[in-house]
């Protein structure tokens, strides 16, 4: 009967606190309306190199506590460079839970309407010459938040990023219309993100998890898709300053990535869909010919800790063109070693031959120290290839094939070939023979 009691006090005792706590928490507040502003702005100055103030502060503390933070600066303290303003600052913490042995449960923490100046504020970052201090180890703190510590909803909310000073290839500074992040433990987190840069619109949206007792790359999942719309083109037209016959005036890209990787597997496995509108250049006569919409898509797989990487049902659609399908495993652990089956449902030699002329006559160096390159780095080449090809359609002006077919084997310089039509008339025709890249041809 004694134990009984003792328990029942026991739980008074919690259930007193429990309650009382909040209001504790209060009365500093109630007889003092700026006690926690004063509180945060000065303890912000008095242990870092930055200055905090804001217009007001509102504050509940039962049945969890609500902060409220109006107008909010964040400024340099020494030369008052002002790297974040903020219309609006909400924290929401459900603590009650941690009292009983349970997660300190962070409802919402959410930054609105205003910008950061990211450039000043990395600059602002003191370097730290101090030693490691001992303490509590990264183990310990990575145990608490894995058991201690939930985040049900992070949000950053219409926040411009200024980055313009970092290159001078940046044309935007990016939007953030919404980015939200909930933690419930290194297991199970996710996060979305909607930005705008310029015209360009950028979304990511993924679940990631990652072992707490391993920390390793085995161990990490994750699951997200990033989407890139409407990118234009033309503002990035200075990566082809070698290329003055190519131009993508008025062309947008458009990408989507699926990207996985399962627990306890070393593979990253994409999904690759990219649209480009259209690029143009110019032929011989100065004429001026379109190639719409490009297309590239399929499976790229990548194993991690690998030079190595794998293709499947990747195709490549250049209308009027070339289409090619290619499934392929590229290891570069060593030398190359390229294995490829190709097909191509259709070829157009003409319009190819085009524009590799139009991109040929840019950019070209001494033919004489062109070729010594090109030899000193064939002799130098330790390369092996096993390339399988074939094409349902090969147009060259008025001439039409169907089946074609060419395989390869090159080992350094040394090639041996076999190509031809499947169905010629009532026969077929093929050509075989080996080459040294160096040297000479044969065939039979």
């Amino acid at each position: 009967m004694k134990f009984i009691k003792k328990i029942i006090k026991l739980l008074a005792i919690l259930f007193l606190l429990i309650l009382l706590l909040p209001f504790l928490l209060y009365v500093p507040f109630f007889y003092d309306k700026n006690f926690y502003k004063d509180l945060i702005t000065n303890n912000v100055e008095k242990y870092s190199d930055y200055k905090l103030s804001f217009k007001n502060l509102d504050l509940s503390v039962y049945p969890d506590l609500r902060l409220n933070l109006k107008e909010v600066d964040l400024k340099t303290k020494e030369k008052e460079i002002l790297l974040l303003k903020l219309e609006e600052v909400n924290l929401a913490v459900f603590f009650i839970p941690l009292i009983a042995g349970g997660k300190l449960q962070v409802d919402d923490l959410s930054l609105r309407n205003g910008f950061v100046d990211l450039p000043a504020f990395l600059n602002s970052i003191p370097d730290s010459k101090s030693e490691p201090k001992e303490g509590t180890s990264s183990i310990d703190i990575i145990d608490i938040l894995h058991k201690k510590l939930r985040v049900k909803q992070l949000v950053l909310q219409d926040i411009e990023l200024k980055i313009k000073p970092f290159h001078s290839s940046i044309y935007h500074d990016p939007k953030i219309k919404e980015i939200k992040i909930s933690y419930e433990s290194f297991l199970e987190s996710y996060i979305s993100i909607n930005l705008d840069y310029g015209k360009t619109n950028i979304t990511l949206n993924g679940n990631v998890g990652i072992s707490p007792d391993k920390l390793d790359l085995e161990s990490l999942f994750f699951d997200a898709e990033l989407i890139v719309s409407n990118l234009p083109l033309f503002e990035y037209a200075s990566y082809l300053r070698d290329f003055p016959n190519l131009s993508v005036n008025g062309s947008n890209l458009n990408l989507k990535i699926k990207t996985k990787k399962d627990k306890d597997q070393m593979l990253i496995a994409n999904t690759l869909d990219l649209i480009v509108d259209a690029v143009y250049y110019k032929n011989k006569e100065n004429n001026g010919r379109r190639i719409g919409q490009i297309l590239l898509q399929g499976n790229m797989n990548y194993p991690l800790l690998s030079r190595k990487i794998e293709t499947k049902n990747l195709q490549l659609t250049l209308p009027g063109l070339l289409h090619l399908k290619i499934d392929s495993d590229l290891d570069f652990t060593y030398h190359p070693i390229i294995r490829a089956n190709v097909n191509s449902s259709f070829v157009h030699i003409s319009p190819i031959l085009e524009l590799v002329n139009a991109l040929s006559n840019t950019g070209k160096k001494d033919s004489n120290t062109r070729r010594e390159e090109t030899t000193a780095q064939e002799k130098k080449s330790s390369i092996f290839a096993d390339i399988k090809y074939s094409a349902n359609h090969v147009t060259y002006d008025s001439i039409d094939l169907y089946n074609f077919y060419a395989n390869a084997q090159l080992k350094n310089t040394a090639l041996n070939f076999t190509a031809g039509l499947r169905k010629l008339a009532n026969g077929y025709l093929q050509l075989s023979g080996e080459a040294d890249l160096l040297n000479g041809i044969s065939t039979s």
